[in-house]
């Protein structure tokens, strides 16, 4: 259901996500929607969490690879860190889109 709405978001945008439309792209019915969420907004919540650990992993890593090679306390690498951090932020425009739609909604 995740990916389905993911692909939906990104293709056409947050306007067009209806359960509807969601069932028909992952192949579900609206009983197999309701039996694993409350609402439409329930599902934009457990994307923009899948978003959140995704860019979690994603941010640990990088920062893990730069600081791999601290020597000393050159600021560069922290700055190469900081940089590392936000490229991964970046990369994942779908997590800004449904990020936006959540925080709209509360």
């Amino acid at each position: 259901m995740l990916a389905a709405m993911d692909e939906i978001v990104h293709g056409s945008g947050v306007s067009d996500v209806t359960i509807g439309n969601l069932c028909g792209r992952a192949g579900y019915t609206r009983g197999a929607f309701y039996s694993n969420f409350d609402s439409l907004d329930s599902v934009f919540l457990a994307l923009h969490q899948e978003r959140v650990d995704r860019f979690l992993v994603r941010a640990t890593e990088a920062s893990r690879r730069v600081l791999d090679d601290w020597s000393g306390h050159d600021s560069g690498l922290l700055v190469e860190t900081i940089g590392a951090v936000l490229e991964a932020l970046a990369a994942d425009e779908t997590w800004f889109i449904v990020h936006d739609r959540v925080y709209a909604r509360m």
